[in-house]
Order: C-alpha cells, then sequence, then structure tokens
C-alpha cells in the first residue's frame, strides 16, 4: 500500500522540469513575438504565431493525459476563435486580451460553485494538503462533518475567484491603455502578481485546514489502533 501511495504522491513531478510549462507559456510566445517582429513580421501575425505554441501543449496535454480539462480546453477554444477574428479586424490588441476572457469567466464559475456548496478549488487544494492515505481519509471526514473545513473550502475558493476576475481586469485595462509591443510581455506580470496574492491571502484557511487534517488523522489513529483491543476485550 505504502509503494501505491508513492508512486501516486510522485506521478506529477516525475513527468518532467516544473518549469517546463512556464517556458513553452511565456518564454517561447515572447521570443518568437520580438523575434518575428524583429524581421518584419506585423504584429497581428507574430502574435498568431506564438500564440500558437501554448494552443499545441494544450492539445497535446489532451491527448497524453487522455482527458477533457474544461480550462485547457477553454484557452484552446479562446485561441482558435480569436486568431481568425484578428485577421479579419485587424487587432491584434484582441489576441493579447483572449485570454483575459477565460480567467474571468473561470472567476464567476468559482463563484457559483461556493453558491452550490461544491467550491471548485477542492480538488487542487486536496492535491496538496492530503498527500497521504491518512490525510486523505481525514479530508473525507472533514468536508461531510466540518462546517469550518467546508468554510475555509469556501473561502479559499473565493479569494480565487475574485483573483481572476481582477486579473481579467487589469489585464484588459493593459492591453487598452499601452501599445501592443509593451502589452505583450506587460500582460504577463499582472498573472503573477494576482497568483502570488491569491496565495498569500488564502493563507490563513490553508493553515487552518491543515490543522484540522493533522487533528483529525490523528482521531482517526487513536480510533483504529483502539480496534484490536475492543476485539480482543
Amino acid at each position: 500500500m505504502a509503494g501505491g501511495n508513492h508512486r501516486s504522491t510522485n506521478r506529477g513531478p516525475a513527468t518532467g522540469n516544473p518549469f517546463l510549462p512556464l517556458l513553452l507559456d511565456v518564454g517561447v510566445p515572447l521570443a518568437s513575438y520580438y523575434l518575428m517582429r524583429h524581421f518584419g513580421v506585423g504584429m497581428v501575425m507574430a502574435l498568431a504565431v506564438s500564440g500558437l505554441v501554448p494552443a499545441v501543449r494544450v492539445v497535446w496535454s489532451v491527448i497524453r493525459e487522455r482527458s477533457a480539462d474544461g480550462l485547457a480546453l477553454g484557452v484552446l477554444t479562446l485561441t482558435v476563435v480569436s486568431i481568425p477574428v484578428a485577421f479579419l479586424t485587424g487587432s491584434p490588441k484582441l489576441l493579447l486580451a483572449k485570454d483575459s476572457l477565460g480567467t474571468g469567466a473561470l472567476g464567476v464559475w468559482l463563484i457559483i460553485s461556493v453558491l452550490l456548496a461544491k467550491p471548485a478549488m477542492a480538488n487542487g487544494i486536496r492535491a496538496f494538503l492530503a498527500r497521504t492515505e491518512g490525510s486523505a481519509a481525514a479530508w473525507e471526514r472533514l468536508s461531510v462533518d466540518s462546517t469550518a473545513f467546508r468554510r475555509c473550502l469556501s473561502a479559499t475558493t473565493l479569494v480565487w475567484a475574485v483573483g481572476f476576475i481582477v486579473e481579467c481586469v487589469a489585464r484588459i485595462t493593459v492591453v487598452v491603455v499601452l501599445p501592443v509591443d509593451t502589452a505583450v510581455w506587460a500582460v504577463n506580470i499582472v498573472p503573477a502578481v494576482v497568483i502570488t496574492s491569491c496565495i498569500v491571502i488564502q493563507g490563513r484557511w490553508i493553515v487552518a485546514m491543515t490543522r484540522m487534517i493533522g487533528s483529525r488523522q490523528a482521531e482517526n489513529d487513536r480510533e483504529t489502533a483502539a480496534v484490536p483491543l475492543r476485539v480482543a476485550a
């Protein structure tokens, strides 16, 4: 059993460099854009071609994992739709703003999930806080029995919901206000700031959930240890 848990826990990191997605989604598009611009390629064409790299990565990820992630497909759809629209309208700013539509929609969906008492960030948070069999069992019991635990899940989900909506508004503002050549790199600062802020702000609820999981896990261990004694008696 321990060996199985070990394989499951380490499957993600073992697949490759954790910085590779950042390089492919940000570094390669930026470098290819400025390279094409240096050689006289038009703004719309340069943005369209550089945006294909993240799109290809999304397609490859879906094929490799054999599962359709809703957000990933949303990003791909926005890319596919916005490129021909940008060519027709001649608007490179539309291509730069397209990603914000996805994060804005995600923020709205997170709010709806909280209102439905099914916070959508639960699985993502669980991946970090419930890495072992014992902590996973504690998570399951708390998510059913503890109102305080569920409130923490809702609070963290709302933090990310607000963050994504702020990112959407800020990104569109950057695209509208700044020249395209500046906005190309400036738009990547916005999500970095938002993500860092969300991680910091959610800390109080993450700490609370970590403590609750630890306490519940210890209680589960005591109950398990007491079973043989009752049977023997």
